[in-house]
C-alpha cells in the first residue's frame, strides 16, 4: 500500500466547432483547466478537438460540454 492515493479519473474527448486559430484552442485550454474537476485539458486546433481528464465525483460530460459553451464554442453531438 503507498503513501498517496491515486485520484479517480475518467476522459472524455468531445469534437469542438468555433475554434478559428490557435489562440482559440489556447483559450479553451486555459478555461477547461480552470473548470472545478477537471485534472487535465488537451485542445488541439488541428484537429478540432477537447481530450479532457476529470474526476467523477465532481463533474461530468454534460457539465463539461456546457463550460465548453460558456467559454464561447460549441460541443459537435
Amino acid at each position: 500500500m503507498g503513501f498517496f492515493s491515486k485520484k479517480k479519473q475518467e476522459q472524455v474527448t468531445f469534437t469542438i466547432d468555433g475554434m478559428h486559430c490557435n489562440m482559440c484552442s489556447a483559450n479553451l485550454q486555459r478555461g477547461l483547466s480552470e473548470t472545478e474537476g477537471v485534472i487535465k485539458a488537451k485542445v488541439s486546433f488541428e484537429e478540432k478537438s477537447a481530450q479532457i481528464s476529470y474526476d467523477p465525483e465532481k463533474t461530468d460530460p454534460d457539465r463539461l460540454a456546457a463550460a465548453v459553451t460558456e467559454i464561447g464554442y460549441s460541443v459537435v453531438k
